[in-house]
């Protein structure tokens, strides 16, 4: 038997260019995936986290295009080697919804809190920090989605990912990703796991995608 999820919320205003940067950038190529920021800690109020796939759920429910922006606060990551450290975030998440099996697809954003655990490796270089890291908790739902429709980070699964921050002059270059397992409930009672997991990577409202063709497309969205 089909799911029986709620019609699309439109009401709201549709955040086309967040969605198209989204997509601009999971289409170019891989290369050099450091972002630069002034300061290092995580995640900065200029931060993006840019989700690369498309993941599907039982009952013809797909998102893509993630953006999560408007993050806060800027948490410093731990400094002694060996050591951990849990920060708590929040923020706002853009993306496209499908309710179809992908035959369609609207834009929709939702308020966005997640929990991600650090762990300081130590260094790999004279000015190179890394961390092994994992979201221990992601949490959307609200905003233009499907009154009762919610998705959140798998509680029986590691999503794990790693950040390195090297020191430039005047800032720091840093680099870190998650590979989240995600879950959906029509319901908020049953859920049911994603058949694929979610790249999050770290961008910028000021990063320059690897494509130059593509960085002209995007100025043009922000004009």
């Amino acid at each position: 038997m089909p799911l029986a999820v709620p019609a699309l919320n439109r009401s709201a205003p549709r955040p086309w260019a967040l969605v198209a940067l989204a997509t601009l950038l999971a289409a170019s190529p891989a290369g050099a995936t450091e972002v630069f920021f002034a300061g290092d800690c995580l995640e900065a109020s200029d931060a993006l986290r840019v989700g690369t796939d498309t993941v599907s759920y039982p009952g013809g429910i797909g998102i893509r295009a993630l953006v999560f922006s408007n993050l806060a606060p800027c948490s410093a990551l731990p400094a002694v080697v060996g050591s951990d450290a849990d920060e708590y975030y929040g923020g706002q998440v853009d993306f496209e919804l499908s309710t179809d099996g992908g035959v369609t697809w609207g834009p929709a954003h939702a308020p966005i809190t997640f929990h991600v655990g650090y762990h300081f490796t130590g260094p790999t270089g004279p000015d190179t920090r890394r961390f092994e890291t994992e979201m221990l908790q992601l949490d959307l739902s609200g905003g233009t989605l499907p009154y009762t429709l919610a998705f959140r980070e798998s509680p029986s699964h590691a999503s794990s990912g790693v950040t390195t921050i090297r020191a430039v002059p005047g800032g720091f270059m840093i680099d870190s990703f998650f590979d989240v397992f995600t879950e959906m409930s029509p319901d908020g009672s049953i859920w049911y796991p994603a058949g694929q997991t979610e790249h999050l990577a770290l961008s910028s409202e000021h990063a320059t995608p690897a494509r130059a063709l593509s960085w002209g497309k995007i100025k043009t969205l922000y004009r």
